[in-house]
């Protein structure tokens, strides 16, 4: 068999599975654009009709959806921005060699690996007004009891909670990223009189930077995808203080029946986190350009 006829036959037999990968992620992007642009509603009984940009244009002139993109930018911003300030530091300390570095590791590891309905469930509990450990605790060092989950602490609380779920996965992928560099410039350092501290921040950042910068946008894009938190804990409440885009989306769709106003709220949640996606991947460009 000829060079000509082994790529034949490779485009051949892997053309099945190629077209099914097509189909099954052509066909729902294709259907939710396409019911965007209609009022398919599950409480009528009238055929879907097209109404062109009605839909969008209703999005854009409501001040929940407004805030709801901007609660699940700041919910998104500000988790991973401490999960990325606190990876790098636990990044450091699973780098030095001590006793029982593997189970430390495995027991940090613990809350990414968790469901996250387990998680709401258990910090629910915790931080219970009432019958919450944390309550309990600041109430044992004379401090007022606090009520975590109200307007004023709902997002607040939520944000620790992603926090404290996300930073293993990016710490864990800062050590990956420390185990291969190269020795040679941390040795040169050190002969050079370099401290640890001037070591790492002048010699190990920068070449950490591109990794860091790929972990906070990898974690940056999956907490805006967060639902099973936020609904299981506060439900976006209360009075829509933590609703955000997902919640608000599930809430057109499977309270209010309203499937073509949900399908143009998950277009625009799309555009969104491309516009935001292209504008990090510029920054990081830039970086590289600097270094």
């Amino acid at each position: 068999m000829n060079n000509r006829s082994e790529r034949m036959a490779r485009i051949y037999f892997t053309m099945p599975a190629l077209l099914m990968l097509l189909v099954i992620m052509a066909f729902p992007i294709v259907f939710t654009i396409g019911a965007s642009f209609t009022d398919w509603a599950l409480s009528s009984v009238e055929f879907p009709q097209i109404v062109g940009f009605r839909n969008y244009l209703d999005l854009l002139k409501e001040t929940r959806f407004a805030r709801s993109v901007g609660r699940m930018l700041q919910f998104a911003i500000w988790t991973s921005v401490m999960e990325t300030i606190l990876g790098i530091g636990f990044a450091v300390i699973f780098n030095q060699s001590f006793r029982g570095q593997r189970v430390v590791k495995t027991v940090c590891l613990l809350p990414y690996a968790a469901t996250p309905i387990v998680i709401a469930i258990v910090w629910k509990l915790i931080l219970d007004p009432t019958l919450g450990v944390a309550n309990y605790v600041i109430g044992m060092l004379g401090i007022q009891p606090v009520t975590y989950f109200n307007a004023q602490n709902g997002m607040t609380s939520l944000i620790c909670i992603e926090t404290w779920q996300g930073t293993p996965i990016v710490a864990l992928i800062i050590v990956a990223a420390m185990s291969n560099l190269p020795g040679d410039c941390m040795e040169a350092a050190q002969v050079d009189g370099a401290t640890k501290w001037r070591t790492f921040w002048l010699i190990e950042m920068p070449l950490l930077a591109p990794t860091i910068f790929i972990a906070f946008l990898m974690r940056f894009l999956d907490v805006t995808k967060a639902f099973d938190i936020i609904y299981a804990i506060t439900k976006g409440g209360p009075v829509f203080s933590t609703e955000t885009l997902n919640l608000y989306g599930y809430l057109i769709a499977f309270q209010h029946y309203k499937f073509g106003k949900a399908s143009a709220l998950i277009v625009m949640y799309a555009v969104i986190l491309t516009i935001f996606g292209a504008f990090m991947l510029q920054i990081k460009k830039r970086l590289e350009v600097d270094q």
